[in-house]
C-alpha cells in the first residue's frame, strides 16, 4: 500500500524533553524582576531599611553612653570640689567655745554689780564674742541673789542678755535714782588724787545717764 503524503503546513514537533523555542528578546510583565544577586527590588529595599534602623540604634546607644560618661564625670568633679572646699569652710567658721570664754570673765561681785557688767561687756567686745552667746557666758558666773533671779526668770528671758542684765540690775537696786544719788553724794577721800576723783565722778555720772537711756 502506498504511504499518504505529509501536509506541508503541519508544524514540526520537537523531540521529547527538549525546551520550547523561546524568543530571548521577549519582555516579562513580572514586577518583581530578579536582581543580579538573586533578590527582588522589594527585598532589597527592606534589607536597606533594616540596615538604616540598625545604624540609628547604634548611634542612639553611643549617644546614651556618652551622656552617662559626661554625667559621671560631672559628679566626680562636684565631689572633688566639695571635698576641697569643706576644710576651708570649717576653718573660716570656727565653733565658739563658751567654756573658754567663761574663764576670761572675773567672778561676779554682788558689791559692785555695775562694774562687773562693764568689765564683762568690755572683755566680750575685745574678743569679738557673738552677742547671742552673752547670756550663756554670764549665767556661768552668777552667784547668790543673782543666781536666784536667773532661775526665777522665764526661759526666753534668761536667753536674752539685755533682759537678764536689766533684771539683775533691778534686783540689786541699780536703778537711775541710785546713780543719781551716788553722783550727788560722791566725795574725794584724802588718799585719792584729783585724777582718781574726777574718774570716779565721771563714772557715776555716765552710769546715771546710761540708766536714764540718755547715752549708751
Amino acid at each position: 500500500m502506498a504511504e499518504a503524503p505529509i501536509p506541508q503546513d503541519m508544524p514540526t514537533l520537537s523531540p521529547v524533553g527538549s525546551p520550547p523555542n523561546l524568543d530571548p528578546n521577549a519582555v516579562t510583565d513580572n514586577p518583581q524582576q530578579a536582581s543580579p544577586a538573586g533578590m527582588s527590588d522589594l527585598e532589597l529595599q527592606v534589607k536597606l531599611k533594616q540596615l538604616e534602623l540598625e545604624q540609628m540604634k547604634l548611634k542612639l546607644e553611643a549617644d546614651e553612653l556618652e551622656r552617662q560618661r559626661a554625667h559621671e564625670l560631672a559628679l566626680r568633679q562636684l565631689e572633688n570640689t566639695n571635698a576641697n572646699s569643706a576644710p576651708h569652710a570649717i576653718a573660716s567658721t570656727p565653733i565658739f567655745n563658751v567654756e573658754r570664754a567663761v574663764k576670761l570673765i572675773p567672778s561676779f561681785s554682788e558689791a559692785d554689780v555695775e562694774s562687773f557688767f562693764v568689765t564683762f561687756e568690755r572683755i566680750a567686745s575685745v574678743n569679738h564674742w557673738p552677742s547671742d552667746k552673752y547670756a550663756a557666758i554670764l549665767q556661768a558666773r552668777l552667784t547668790g541673789k543673782a543666781l536666784r533671779v536667773f532661775t526665777e526668770l522665764p526661759l526666753d528671758q534668761c536667753q536674752n542678755y539685755d533682759t537678764l542684765k536689766a533684771a539683775l540690775l533691778t534686783a540689786y537696786a541699780v536703778v537711775p535714782e541710785v546713780y543719781r544719788k551716788r553722783f550727788r553724794s560722791v566725795t574725794k577721800s584724802p588718799s585719792e588724787t584729783f585724777c582718781e576723783y574726777a574718774f570716779k565722778l565721771s563714772t557715776h555720772f555716765r552710769r546715771w545717764m546710761v540708766q536714764r537711756k540718755c547715752v549708751r
